[in-house]
């Protein structure tokens, strides 16, 4: 419900009032990420604040971000009408080339990790203690554009408290040779988020969709 009210938010209230609303924590990772020239590639999962989140964002800098299309077209076609006026760049979630463009231009490319991925680049990797599917692309497009990876996540505050947006640095010594040690190690960090604030994520989202089940 919240989620809802949220995205009314992001698309009519103005940008003045959400920033009394929102504390940022890591800007300076972010900035230093940005310096290094190649993009950066925000790692983000699926939780109630993610529309909220990316509007915030946008307050502080020029954000891409990938999408996945409403099966409604209407509903599709209104989204993509409102994310306009506050994102840079919506990306189609499979326009590998775009985001690469993205990155190349050295810009802020906002994605989400966490789908049920099916697609060629899927692999069975640990996500809380059971393997589902997911998308080990991550680090062969860090490597291909040497973007810089930085974990952000936003996070409802208690109250009228607001929002709380934190980068955190970006990460060492990724990607590596290992495709599979990569995913893995950006399962645990979205993990650890989604530990922090369990009722913000959404579960419904069936993060094992293609897993055998009993």
């Amino acid at each position: 419900g919240m989620a809802f009210i949220e995205i009314g938010m992001s698309w009519w209230t103005s940008s003045k009032r959400l920033k009394r609303r929102v504390h940022i924590e890591g800007m300076e990772h972010l900035q230093q990420a940005h310096e290094r020239g190649h993009g950066v590639i925000l790692l983000t999962a699926h939780f109630t604040t993610f529309e909220i989140g990316s509007r915030l964002l946008s307050l502080f800098a020029r954000v891409d971000a990938m999408y996945r299309p409403s099966d409604n077209p209407l509903i599709d076609a209104i989204m993509n009408n409102h994310r306009k006026q506050y994102l840079e760049h919506a990306i189609f979630r499979d326009d590998v080339r775009a985001m690469l463009q993205s990155l190349k231009e050295n810009r802020l490319v906002l994605t989400a990790f966490d789908q049920g991925y099916r697609g060629k680049k899927m692999a069975m990797v640990p996500f809380f203690g059971i393997d589902a599917p997911t998308n080990v692309a991550i680090s062969r497009l860090a490597e291909v554009s040497r973007a810089a990876v930085v974990p952000f996540f936003a996070e409802r505050l208690p109250g009228s408290e607001g929002y709380l947006l934190r980068l955190e640095p970006a990460l060492e010594n990724f990607p590596t040779k290992d495709a599979i040690a990569d995913a893995t190690r950006l399962n645990q960090i979205l993990e650890e988020q989604i530990k922090r604030v369990p009722e913000q994520y959404i579960w419904s989202h069936d993060r094992f969709k293609v897993v055998p089940r009993d």
